[in-house]
């Protein structure tokens, strides 16, 4: 059905009769991947935020060029501690995530792969 926008009769806006609704409950898998993730870029933006040392990054878990990015990312920064606070973060069960976090002042968006409980990639934008 159209509707005319008020304030501009010569505007006419679609309103459908039933809504789509996107909503679906992510299965076991996801909730363990994004667990897993969740983790994992604790530790990561904690090391970016200067809150834990960058020894914190265990080879184990995280791939050298993670290690590189983030030695690189932390020398054009400030030496001080900042307080840090994630936002967002979506993992998927093919484990790829993205989310959002601010680590002082700076609002931040990061991405990533986590491949079985490893991070093999991980940027800071």
């Amino acid at each position: 059905m159209f509707e005319i926008v008020p304030g501009f009769s010569y505007i006419s806006v679609l309103i459908p009769q039933d809504p789509i609704v996107y909503a679906r409950t992510p299965d076991h898998r996801a909730q363990l991947v994004r667990a897993e993730v969740r983790r994992l870029t604790q530790v990561v933006l904690e090391v970016a935020a200067r809150q834990q040392p960058q020894v914190r990054l265990q080879k184990d878990y995280f791939d050298h060029c993670i290690r590189l990015h983030l030695r690189a990312w932390l020398r054009q920064r400030s030496r001080a501690t900042q307080n840090l606070v994630v936002h967002s973060l979506h993992a998927q069960s093919s484990g790829e995530f993205h989310g959002s976090a601010s680590i002082g002042d700076a609002r931040l968006a990061f991405t990533g792969v986590c491949k079985k409980g490893r991070l093999t990639a991980f940027r800071l934008l």
